[in-house]
């Protein structure tokens, strides 16, 4: 099976384009999935997190303890859904995805976890994604809460988000800051960036 998976994944990330899918990534507790959700009733084409969503259908099903227990099995089937979900987009028009598959390599590597297969590291390696990033400003204390899918304290979202924008730095892109504001500024903000980027 995963001889053909592989084959699978080398298919489509070889062949698309993604040079419009613009990458909204950051700690958590950032309101990547707000300005995701927010896109996409502006008509924009969206991909949602697909850990979050996974870790979801995990806690609706009593598989939660489950699904933290192994990321060896838990992040193979997180990223070759992320593939199939970004082959689905239309490559001539603009996208925007709550993290792409670098972060799931950036997360291993912050843990240091030695787990994903190598195919998988190529293809996040290969996929051409849009050359900036944008790292929305964590949210204040007041509104950070902890959910199935972000355990993690506040402070420890903090060095993830700056360890996140290292780490796509060194990877070549360009990373953009996108301040604490209404959810109609932070949204307006990205879309001017986008703008600047395709002229």
């Amino acid at each position: 099976m995963q001889k053909e998976l592989t084959k699978n994944v080398q298919a489509t990330f070889l062949t698309q384009n993604l040079s419009k899918t613009y990458i909204i990534s950051g700690g958590g507790c950032a309101g990547k999935s707000t300005l995701i959700t927010f896109l996409k009733s502006k008509g924009f084409q969206t991909i949602p997190e697909a850990f979050t969503h996974f870790c979801l259908k995990a806690e609706k099903e009593a598989r939660l303890e489950e699904f933290w227990r192994d990321p060896s099995i838990r992040e193979p089937v997180i990223m070759t859904a992320q593939i199939a979900w970004e082959a689905e987009l239309n490559q001539s028009q603009v996208a925007f995805v709550d993290r792409s598959l670098l972060d799931s390599v950036f997360f291993a590597n912050y843990y240091q976890n030695k787990f994903l297969p190598k195919y998988l590291i190529k293809a996040a390696f290969e996929r051409n994604y849009a050359s900036i990033v944008f790292f929305p400003e964590l949210l204040p204390e007041k509104y950070f809460e902890n959910t199935a899918a972000r355990p993690q304290t506040r402070q420890e979202n903090l060095k993830i988000h700056n360890f996140l924008r290292q780490s796509y730095r060194e990877r070549g892109f360009t990373i953009i800051d996108v301040p604490f504001d209404t959810l109609e500024n932070r949204a307006s903000f990205i879309l001017s960036q986008v703008e600047l980027n395709t002229i």
